[in-house]
């Protein structure tokens, strides 16, 4: 769907003596069409578009210009535009020919004031020229011809009531310029943005879920949610049960969206006349508490609108496999506790998910008690995520992570992050896993039994406060805790000591390592009585033990 509106703008003048310079710009309406670009009429939306300037006729005084002080004016522009259009507006200038000049209108005058031909400011404009900028800007532009119009300004949402925007033209003239009246024709061009009409599922989609797999199943005793086996879309709209449907589309929908439940086959179903639906953008919790899921399509969703999936996937304790290779997260900022509890799922790939804008990853594998592999690829990007506590505890059976591409330079939390990763025996840091913001370790790496090493030298303490249990064998009652196989750490490698000077919890920090050494061989035979000073480098020979390795 496109609406336009162009309006002319017209730099002109009438008679004057020789000695008199005038430009005079006037702007009157030219057009305005609406195109409706959709096979779809039973939800039509057809955008609205209004535009109009704040003068239809600005004047310049030339002789005033050239008499002042830098030669130079600024003739201001007010473009208001209001439009319905949810994908917002395009505004575009040009000349009305290929002609950009200010030319005399007297036909035996050879003079003109060209366009500038690069942008530039107002005092550094050349001697009779002219140019154009958004106010906002410094540099002025040169003007655009017909057939190369220039986009000025370009918006993505519909306006909140009328939308102002500011323009301006600036000239530079000499004393030189022939005398007379100097025009030329400007042409604005306001064109709403292409718009690719959606379905779109409201928000609080779980509780909807719940409302509609209710069903009482015997006296005073109903079941919601654990009933539902399956997630499937339908293969198509049977009008005849319309009526018996459950409308979930939100209200910028512009079809709507069907769900239904088949109590016979443990079935909830999706559907709409839109063969793309998508996610809401508060899409928290969405099918969480889904104990019994054993599979879900989600081919015809697009996330593409989605910022917050947090517990998207939470306690769907069955599911077994779950494909995202469709998912657009681009705009997600909440990925806290989506995949858990999902404790019969063994891998999840994330290859193409694009975290960029990501602040919350707490708890998001947590609990996942299958899990053995986790798929990142180049994309997830972790720069402003400030929460990763709790993001891998309890994954017994993940064997390997490699987080070299993780950035953490903005986390300040990594409590319990990879508490009893039982089975880790693969830990891989990059260069930008960086500690620096981060005040909370408190359980970080409790419960590690198949590491033989960490390699923490990207770790700077700074503003550490919490290590309590850091590095423990204890279990959550704080009762000494066995590795199955025997606790296989040996050495923690860091490129300097910790920076204690912040910490005021540190409790347990070292309790249980009974085979952990530090680079000299310094060891207490009860590791529970080693205080936060043993983090650090050792070195013995000065009085200074640690439980810490110097990286080569």
């Amino acid at each position: 769907m496109i609406s336009q509106k162009s309006q002319r703008l017209n730099l002109t003048g009438g008679l004057f003596n020789r000695e008199f310079k005038l430009l005079g710009l006037f702007l009157g309406i030219i057009s305005f069409s609406n195109l409706i670009l959709s096979n779809n009429t039973s939800a039509l939306f057809v955008p609205t578009l209004s535009a109009s300037v704040d003068q239809a006729n600005l004047q310049v005084n030339g002789n005033q210009v050239i008499n002042s002080t830098d030669h130079t004016t600024e003739i201001p522009l007010r473009l208001t535009v209001n439009t319905t259009n949810r994908t917002g507006y395009t505004a575009t200038i040009s000349s009305s020919s290929e002609d950009t000049a200010l030319t005399n209108s007297s036909p035996s005058a050879s003079d003109k004031i060209n366009s500038i031909l690069s942008a530039a400011t107002l005092n550094s404009l050349p001697n009779n020229t002219w140019g154009y900028k958004v106010a906002s800007e410094t540099n002025y532009n040169p003007i655009p011809s017909l057939n190369s119009p220039s986009t000025f300004l370009q918006t993505t949402a519909k306006t909140n009531g009328s939308e102002s925007n500011n323009l301006s033209f600036g000239m530079k003239l000499s004393s030189s310029l022939e005398s007379g009246s100097y025009e030329n024709t400007l042409i604005i061009t306001v064109i709403s943005n292409p718009y690719e009409q959606q379905a779109i599922i409201r928000d609080h989609l779980n509780s909807l879920i719940g409302m509609i797999s209710f069903r009482y199943v015997g006296y005073a005793i109903g079941e919601k949610y654990t009933n539902i086996h399956h997630i499937k879309w339908c293969p198509s709209l049977d009008q005849s049960k319309i009526s018996t449907y459950t409308k979930i589309d939100s209200a910028e929908s512009d079809y709507p969206v069907y769900m239904w439940m088949d109590f016979d086959n443990h079935t909830l179903y999706f559907c709409s006349e839109s063969n793309k639906v998508y996610f809401n953008k508060n899409s928290k919790e969405a099918f969480s508490m889904l104990e019994n899921l054993e599979d879900i399509d989600l081919s015809h969703f697009s996330t593409e609108k989605v910022e917050n999936m947090g517990k998207m996937f939470y306690w769907d304790k069955t599911l077994k496999t779950i494909d995202l290779s469709n998912f657009s997260t681009s705009n997600v900022t909440d990925m806290s506790s989506m995949f858990s509890k999902m404790e019969k799922i063994k891998n999840i790939d994330l290859s193409n998910f694009d975290t960029s804008k990501v602040e919350d990853m707490n708890n998001m594998f947590r609990d996942a008690k299958s899990i053995e592999s986790i798929t990142f690829g180049s994309k997830f990007n972790t720069s402003k995520v400030t929460s990763m506590a709790s993001m891998f505890s309890d994954t017994p059976k993940l064997k390997s992570l490699d987080l070299s591409n993780f950035d953490t330079s903005n986390v300040t939390d990594m409590n319990s992050m990879f508490n009893y990763t039982l089975s880790l025996s693969s830990l891989k840091f990059g260069p930008n896993f960086v500690t620096d913001k981060v005040e909370d370790m408190l359980m970080m790496f409790v419960g590690t039994c198949s590491l033989d090493s960490l390699d923490l030298s990207t770790f700077r303490t700074t503003k550490l406060t919490n290590v309590t249990k850091m590095f423990a064998l204890l279990d959550w009652d704080n009762i000494s805790f066995e590795c199955l196989n025997g606790d296989k750490l040996k050495n923690i490698y860091t490129s300097e000591d910790f920076d204690i000077s912040n910490i005021n919890q540190s409790a347990d920090v070292f309790t249980g390592r009974k085979n952990l050494r530090g680079g000299a061989g310094s060891f207490l035979s009860d590791p529970s009585t080693a205080d936060k000073t043993w983090l650090r480098i050792d070195d013995p020979t000065n009085s200074r033990p640690g439980y810490f390795t110097r990286k080569p």
